[in-house]
């Protein structure tokens, strides 16, 4: 495995998630899934009453719909990430999920069908081994049985979100990725800026700070808005479903209870006290009376290190590799793979947004491709 020494050298290749390069890829793997859910409409009305073997060729084709689906809307929207402000890519994201919610709507029926079937005929179903790929999927869906609405309404809410929360998010983004900070007369994306607030430097963490409130001030109201509109339209769906609380569907798809989530909430809050000693203890380290809120991440020793690229990979794997040599090796792969996109550019989306569609977010300051669909 050989791994590069400058980060500005660490792009990713998504064309391998194509079968050809660029658009054409795209379009191709859309056109494939339009026809295999062509095929799948075939069964409907029928699904309850197949057999194991017939329901794994029904099951079979929608999987490899969603890998052709799944595909496409990683490329565009792994695209999208780092470049925010390129307009062409943004019409190529904006036609695959276009394209994708149409196919997912017209496959809508499957999980409706099958969420009717009972627990009984589930569990006689997934005892067979041909439908081992499907088994948690299947039990899965006896949970969501009270929380699922006609196929009409389904439908509706599917077509309906490209133009409601997905859009609000989209717009999020670009409005955020834009977002500049000014320190000491230079201008610099808000994730580069946030960086200098783990300064040893009081004064400077404390004049970055109010730099970055006054990048964040410029469309604070639009972005406020947005977020305000996302949570009504999440309160609609929550309402339609008949959700028991705002965080009930999310503990669903966590196969976690309400309960149990209420109670890890209310011992966390118990035990507020933790973080509230820790700051003070905090306070009198860095010689304060009071921690600041650009204080809190400050570092508690002056002599702070620099690592290069190489160097900060190792660490990961080798960090990765004492809970779980499996886990290194996934690491390997994606640094010896160009799944990685690195570098800080403009349009690049610097921290977690409020679109979720296919990508997840981490921590680090880069994006991860073809494996996944991380991005910084």
């Amino acid at each position: 495995m050989t791994i590069a020494s400058n980060v500005d050298e660490v792009a990713w290749d998504l064309e391998p998630l194509l079968p050809v390069a660029g658009h054409r890829g795209v379009d191709q793997l859309l056109d494939e899934a339009d026809a295999l859910a062509t095929r799948v409409e075939e069964w409907r009305g029928r699904l309850a009453g197949l057999d194991a073997p017939e329901l794994a060729e029904v099951l079979g084709m929608v999987g490899e719909i969603m890998d052709r689906i799944g595909r496409a809307t990683s490329y565009a929207g792994l695209r999208f990430t780092v470049s925010t402000d390129d307009a062409a890519v943004g019409a190529l994201m904006q036609r695959t999920e276009e394209r994708s919610t149409a196919i997912n709507s017209r496959l809508i029926f499957v999980e409706l069908e099958l969420s009717g079937v009972d627990d009984e005929r589930i569990e006689a179903l997934v005892a067979d081994d041909r439908l081992a790929f499907v088994a948690h999927h299947l039990r899965s869906l006896v949970r969501y049985r009270p929380h699922l609405l006609s196929e009409g309404e389904e439908v509706v809410l599917s077509e309906k979100s490209l133009t409601g929360a997905s859009a609000w998010s989209r717009l999020y983004d670009e409005q955020h990725t834009a977002i500049e900070v000014t320190i000491d007369d230079e201008a610099m994306p808000l994730a580069l800026a946030l960086a200098h607030l783990e300064s040893t430097d009081g004064d400077r963490r404390a004049a970055v700070a109010h730099a970055v409130t006054a990048g964040l001030e410029p469309g604070l109201r639009t972005r406020a808005y947005i977020f305000n509109t996302l949570l009504a339209d999440k309160s609609t769906d929550d309402r339609l479903r008949s959700y028991p609380s705002w965080v009930s569907s999310r503990n669903l798809s966590n196969e976690a209870s309400d309960e149990s989530v209420a109670a890890l909430i209310d011992a966390v809050v118990r035990r507020y006290d933790i973080a509230q000693r820790w700051y003070r203890l905090k306070a009198q380290v860095l010689g304060v009376e009071r921690l600041k809120d650009w204080d809190r991440l400050a570092p508690l020793d002056e002599d702070t290190a620099t690592f290069d690229w190489a160097d900060a990979t190792e660490m990961v794997i080798d960090a990765y590799g004492s809970f779980s040599g499996r886990l290194a090796d996934v690491v390997r792969e994606f640094l010896d793979q160009p799944w990685i996109d690195a570098p800080l550019r403009p349009g690049k989306r610097g921290e977690p947004s409020a679109r979720t569609r296919s990508r997840r977010i981490t921590r680090t300051c880069c994006s991860i491709g073809p494996r996944s669909a991380a991005t910084c």
